[in-house]
């Protein structure tokens, strides 16, 4: 398994098989902006596709690096939304679920 660098300014995705966390050069090698460090599970939409690309940045701006998020009454895995309009709910949803296990909670 691995990570990706994802720059949102050039939408590009770059893969990222091992790692040392303190190591990594999150600066991206086409612009040199900082990139977001996201789990291998993110499938970067074509760099034509702007509105995907803007739900992506949507979805980690709200803390939502594409790692399984799971129902917290059924304990189903979630997909990740397809849309602006399924993401904002979306967020609102598992964000709390999210900050809860964050601060020690479940």
């Amino acid at each position: 398994m691995g990570h990706k660098k994802v720059c949102f300014t050039c939408r590009k995705a770059f893969s990222l098989y091992e790692y040392e966390a303190k190591e990594v050069n999150l600066a991206c090698p086409e612009c040199g902006n900082t990139t977001d460090l996201l789990n291998h599970s993110f499938r970067p939409p074509k760099r034509s596709d702007i509105k995907q690309w803007r739900l992506a940045r949507f979805l980690v701006d709200h803390g939502f690096h594409f790692t399984h998020i799971y129902d917290p009454v059924s304990y189903v895995l979630v997909p990740y939304p397809k849309t602006m309009e399924e993401a904002i709910p979306f967020v609102e949803k598992y964000k709390r679920k999210k900050q809860g296990k964050e601060n020690g909670h479940s």
